[in-house]
């Protein structure tokens, strides 16, 4: 499998003729969807011209229909907007609508295209403290606390990226209340919605439909990182239009593969995305069992995303998580300090292929730290006792991941 993906992935690629793993990248390592290699291949039979806008061939109502059929969202065909990128199409949002005198939420750790689009646009980056291993997993005081002067709105990472959490009814009606009563806009990013592993994703158009700007796509959940692709609606045509009418020349619109991509991805949960979300949940709970058996590790396993996010104990000096476990078994994680996070967190991303999950487990098995004889249900850090920790220091920037 290393062989073939250097070639083709830069994670891999950066370490080749090494015997590291790299689990660093949010990408899977199997391939894609064969609903959309076939529509791709079948476009690519014909003369890649200019697409007509998808209003008119009508992938705004793939998207749209997937909205109705999944969520019960009624969501008007003219309120949708495809684009290339969704870190593109969120930096636009947010050059839109923030001042330099303004600011903007985010559940942090996180990562940093959240908090660098409001930073971008000239405005304040105000982090609200998420702890997945709590309960509840936020504090409602905190992000009424963090309410400054000037605060226009909250941006979402819903499932929430990089710790997997997946915020619940309560939770979004919770943040609907505090942007009601504060006239803020939420801008929901989720991506990883239909990479929800265990029961149903509930966006927050759903809670707060006029409140909400959704920015979303299928790179995340058919493998289409190499392809891109964006979508973003909401219920405000006149938020819609507004943040139309700046895109002209500053936001490149969804090209004919992407659309096509797109159309292929949103007309249903083919049986490879359900089979792909049964290999992902398997991989994440056998390597997290391997981990909890080391000491001083604790190990947060998401019901979204492909995620598994860490926090290592008895580090060295000058030493981070994501160094320990590099040097300790040869996996390559994203440091905690990518998102914002202490030294002690990395997220490990484990869509990988069942012989790589064997050299992970092997690896692990094999790390000085690991303990055969320890209950895994055992607790290793006060976090797992739902001891809340203090929140994370003030974010640090670092090599760009995903």
């Amino acid at each position: 499998m290393r062989d073939g993906m250097v070639a083709r992935s830069a994670r891999w690629a950066a370490v080749a003729g090494t015997e590291l793993i790299p689990l660093n990248v949010a990408e899977m390592d199997f391939p894609t969807d064969p609903v959309v290699v076939e529509r791709i291949q079948r476009l690519l039979l014909g003369p890649l011209t200019y697409s007509p806008p998808y209003t008119d061939n009508d992938i705004a109502g793939a998207v749209v229909d997937h909205y109705r059929r999944e969520h019960g969202l009624a969501v008007p065909r003219r309120n949708v907007q495809l684009a290339a990128g969704i870190v593109a199409q969120s930096y636009h949002v947010m050059r839109e609508l923030l001042a330099p005198s303004d600011a903007g939420l985010y559940f942090g750790p996180a990562y940093h295209s959240i908090p660098d689009s409001i930073t971008a646009a000239g405005a304040r980056a105000v982090a609200v403290h998420l702890d997945p291993w709590t309960t509840p997993a936020w504090d409602v005081a905190e992000l009424e606390r963090r309410i400054v002067p000037g605060t226009r709105l909250i941006h979402l990472s819903h499932p929430h990226n990089p710790t997997g959490h997946q915020f619940g009814l309560d939770e979004l009606r919770a943040i609907a209340d505090v942007a009601e009563r504060h006239d803020l806009l939420i801008v929901s990013n989720e991506v990883y919605a239909r990479l929800t592993l265990q029961g149903r994703h509930l966006p927050m158009a759903a809670i707060a439909p006029r409140r909400t700007l959704t920015i979303t796509g299928a790179t995340k959940s058919h493998n289409l990182a190499g392809i891109g692709g964006s979508v973003m609606f909401s219920h405000d045509s006149e938020l819609m239009a507004r943040l139309r009418s700046g895109t002209r020349f500053s936001l490149a619109a969804g090209r004919s593969i992407q659309q096509a991509a797109l159309a292929a991805a949103y007309e249903q949960d083919s049986p490879w995305l359900r089979a792909t979300r049964d290999r992902l949940r398997a991989n994440q709970h056998r390597i997290a069992a391997e981990l909890r058996r080391c000491r001083a590790v604790d190990v947060h396993v998401p019901v979204a995303t492909y995620f598994l996010w860490l926090r290592v104990g008895e580090l060295p000096e000058q030493a981070d998580a994501a160094q320990v476990l590099r040097d300790g078994c040869g996996l390559v994680g994203a440091p905690g300090a990518e998102f914002g996070a202490s030294r002690d967190f990395v997220r490990l991303a484990v869509a990988m292929t069942p012989e790589d999950v064997d050299m992970v487990v092997a690896r692990i098995r094999a790390w000085s730290r690991y303990e055969v004889s320890v209950d895994r249900a055992a607790p290793v850090l006060p976090a797992r006792l739902g001891a809340r920790r203090e929140p994370f220091p003030a974010r640090c920037t670092g090599k760009d991941v995903t």
